[in-house]
């Protein structure tokens, strides 16, 4: 899964929320939020790091011990029930707790 983090602004607020009964109180939830993306099913880019050794187009991505970070998925003979996403190239790691960004399809939600 990706997610960023961006400013609450009037603009980015979704048209649907705009009119709803608490839009008045905009001021008061901008000081106290900000908003974040999240894909979650398709294609997209995440974080991964070098824990279980190089990533191959085609490997399965689970997670690692580094929070918020993806690794290869030690048994890569199918998709698992911890299974999230599978990778779209080749990524080469110089040590474990190297983070790098590839394309993936993700494949829960």
């Amino acid at each position: 899964m990706f997610v960023s983090l961006r400013e609450l602004t009037w603009e980015s607020v979704p048209a649907a929320l705009k009119n709803y009964k608490g839009s008045l109180r905009f001021q008061e939830y901008k000081d106290a939020y900000d908003l974040i993306n999240i894909n979650g099913v398709g294609e997209g880019a995440m974080n991964v790091c070098g824990e279980e050794g190089d990533i191959q187009a085609g490997d399965y991505i689970c997670s690692s011990s580094m929070r918020g970070k993806g690794m290869r998925q030690p048994d890569q003979s199918g998709e698992k029930p911890y299974t999230f996403a599978q990778a779209r190239h080749d990524v080469t790691f110089k040590s474990p707790d190297e983070i790098k960004q590839i394309a993936v399809i993700y494949l829960r939600g």
